[in-house]
């Protein structure tokens, strides 16, 4: 097989072919122009799922009613995506992918399978019911020796008394996340890293360590941080954009207190009637139950095991729901007009 000859035989001698085959071998990274980096999470959370399964935090993050956090998840240019909130899809296959577009300065060695990955805009998770503010901006994502991690900056957790950060800022002078290292493919000039799985790699940083500790991510199934995708063109194009400074942290607003020791709140209800009775739809065994409450109430949010399988508008301070006749144990959430929680019943129904 042919290679580079022995410089030492060539002492005194130039050499344009052992120069040209040095060059060859110390090849420099090329500069990525184009590409994206792809997170793709579950949106689950079900209390009653077993051990270790079907809890992540996007699902967490935008569960409807008490403990979750009737939160949001929304991108911010030049990411884009989906926003989710707790109308949305759920379930273990129900997913939601966010997309931030390759920035300037990155450069990758498609021979090594190395180098440092730039990308631009930001996705937030919040939630004023729970106080807090998390955002993820800018991912830079390294790979070398065998490794690769995900760096970036943004605000961290506030209110999990967790000893989180407690909202404060963070930058990317240290990982996010370690990325597991799926088999690395690449066609001409492009280079796909796909399904990286995410452990969180600095706790206390941007997810409170008294929940989610070092490691933490692929001890869930689905993983609690769903997984990345890697694309990466090093072709000759027109440069990619710069990242943008990532928005300002708006915290969420805190109840208005009206006097010493009390704040605003929506008013809490007594427990709602609920009558359910067997019927049919199509010839289809259904079960139809009629709620009736205070005609504050607005709507009726009917969940199982942390996820919404039915939902009726209150007029006249009664709503009727129809349900699948299955025997289970459901909730009855009462809710205002801006989806507040204002009461709640749970019973088996159905069979």
């Amino acid at each position: 097989m042919l290679g580079c000859p022995d410089m030492r035989l060539l002492i005194g001698l130039t050499t344009v072919g052992v120069l040209g085959c040095a060059a060859t071998a110390t090849a420099a990274p090329a500069p990525v122009t184009g590409g994206a980096l792809e997170w793709t999470q579950a949106n689950v959370y079900e209390t009653g799922a077993p051990d270790g399964t079907n809890r992540t935090w996007l699902g967490y993050t935008t569960a409807l009613g008490p403990p979750f956090t009737n939160g949001t998840a929304r991108p911010t240019a030049p990411a884009t995506g989906p926003t989710v909130t707790a109308q949305s899809a759920r379930g273990a296959d129900a997913t939601a992918t966010t997309s931030f577009p390759v920035a300037a300065g990155g450069s990758w060695d498609a021979t090594t399978g190395e180098g440092t990955l730039e990308f631009a805009g930001t996705l937030s998770f919040t939630s004023a019911a729970h106080g807090f503010t998390i955002t993820v901006s800018n991912p830079r994502v390294v790979v070398a020796a065998g490794r690769a991690q995900l760096f970036a900056s943004g605000s961290g957790s506030s209110g999990s008394g967790q000893s989180s950060s407690a909202g404060a800022t963070y930058d990317r002078s240290r990982p996010v996340f370690d990325l597991a290292l799926p088999p690395v493919s690449t066609e001409g000039t492009v280079t796909t890293i796909a399904g990286a799985a995410p452990a969180i790699a600095t706790a206390d940083m941007v997810w409170p360590g008294g929940s989610y500790p070092a490691g933490a991510g692929p001890d869930r199934t689905p993983n609690t941080f769903g997984r990345f995708t890697v694309r990466v063109d090093t072709a000759a194009a027109a440069a990619p954009v710069a990242a943008p400074t990532p928005p300002a942290v708006v915290q969420p607003v805190a109840p208005v207190a009206t006097t010493p020791g009390t704040t605003t709140a929506p008013a809490r209800l007594g427990t709602p009637r609920i009558r359910c009775a067997r019927t049919r739809r199509g010839g289809a065994p259904r079960t139809t139950c009629t709620i009736t409450t205070a005609t504050t109430v607005r709507r009726v949010a009917v969940t199982f095991q942390g996820r919404r399988v039915g939902r009726a508008a209150v007029r006249g301070g009664v709503a009727r729901v129809e349900l699948p006749r299955k025997r289970r144990r459901l909730a009855f959430v009462l809710q205002d007009a801006r989806g507040r929680e204002l009461g709640r019943r749970t019973l088996t129904v159905g069979g």
